[in-house]
């Protein structure tokens, strides 16, 4: 089986060698969905489809297609905690499929899903692929487990809201990111790994880490380096929420 994302679309290949379809799935995102970053739009297409078409995939081996690169790393090479909370929540409702293959296809390959996804209908179903109490209460146990007092969390969302690079990047997660080489050197280092950011309650993350502003970044240093721990130990301070 072969499913392609955008406009979703079930493949199977045939005595021929040829793929045909199955059946064709769309629907509209929810107020909530819609305030997503990019990145965890695109998981939540992947996860939403096979959920619904889970009568013909369930037992046996699928090939995914989009055309979301950034996508293919965060279901394929990425372990669990290096993947933005709500990708996660979604990621694990995926692990009753089998998945042969996570491929990036370009848009003007997807020739059929990409027409379709244009026919937006009037009444198109909503349903919400996660509640969005059940995610909530999953993207709060992320947040909460994050070595960050409140009201530290605070004061970091209120500098990287100052801050024109978050500012940007967060503009980037909402909307799409541009090629590479139109990105000012200031956003450039964040490229690599643009598919591990996304907003959670305002604030900026890497994966389950808080990106932190360039307001901040000594003030940082210096907590982490307080009571003389090496430097090994640093870093692993460091790498758990920062």
């Amino acid at each position: 089986m072969r499913l392609h994302l955008d406009w979703e679309e079930l493949l199977q290949k045939q005595e021929d060698q040829t793929w045909r379809p199955v059946m064709f799935i769309s629907r509209a995102l929810t107020p909530v969905e819609c305030r997503y970053a990019q990145i965890e739009k695109e998981a939540l297409a992947l996860t939403w489809a096979c959920e619904r078409s889970s009568d013909y995939i369930v037992g046996k081996s699928i090939i995914a297609e989009t055309n979301h690169k950034p996508l293919v790393p965060l279901l394929t090479t990425h372990t669990l905690d290096e993947v933005p909370p709500r990708v996660q929540r979604l990621r694990m409702r995926l692990m009753g499929f089998h998945f042969k293959e996570v491929n990036h296809v370009p848009g003007k390959e997807m020739y059929i899903a990409d027409a379709l996804s244009r026919m937006q209908a009037e009444n198109s179903n909503r349903m919400a692929t996660v509640p969005k109490e059940e995610m909530n209460i999953y993207v709060d146990s992320i947040l909460d487990s994050l070595p960050v007092s409140d009201v530290k969390l605070m004061g970091i969302k209120e500098a990287q809201d100052e801050d024109p690079v978050c500012r940007q990047i967060e503009n980037y997660c909402m909307k799409g990111w541009p090629d590479k080489f139109h990105l000012n050197d200031g956003l450039k280092p964040y490229w690599s790994v643009r598919g591990e950011l996304t907003i959670v309650y305002g604030i900026l993350l890497k994966s389950s880490r808080i990106v932190v502003p360039s307001a901040m970044k000594l003030q940082v240093l210096d907590k982490i380096h307080e009571g003389h721990q090496g430097i090994d130990k640093c870093r692993e301070h460091a790498k758990t929420s920062l």
